[in-house]
């Protein structure tokens, strides 16, 4: 009778504890897919952020770069250009005269 009585309890234990896991193991499931997701967007906010830094820093870096040579050449009329909008010409330009001196 004792022995009937404790497989009993046992076997109800033993389902409450596994049906107890199988619902942890599926909200654990809900819980690393919702981090997931999360993660996949703040690395993208991060990639855009990445991009438009360096965007910005290449821009002023350029602009940096067409002051400098307006202050060493003054009497070359390179930063006309810039100020009409023409950057990728005057880029050029300013490559050209650094590699051929």
């Amino acid at each position: 009778m004792i022995n009937t009585g404790t497989t009993i309890v046992t076997f109800l234990m033993a389902f409450l504890i596994g049906s107890n896991q199988l619902r942890q193991a599926a909200r654990d499931r809900v819980h690393a897919q919702h981090d997931y997701e999360v993660n996949l967007l703040a690395k993208q906010e991060i990639e855009d952020l990445q991009r438009s830094l360096s965007r910005i820093e290449n821009e002023k870096l350029d602009r940096i770069l067409v002051k400098l040579i307006a202050m060493e050449k003054p009497d070359q009329a390179i930063v006309p250009q810039y100020k009409a909008g023409g950057i990728a010409d005057l880029l050029q330009k300013v490559k050209d005269r650094l590699l051929n001196g």
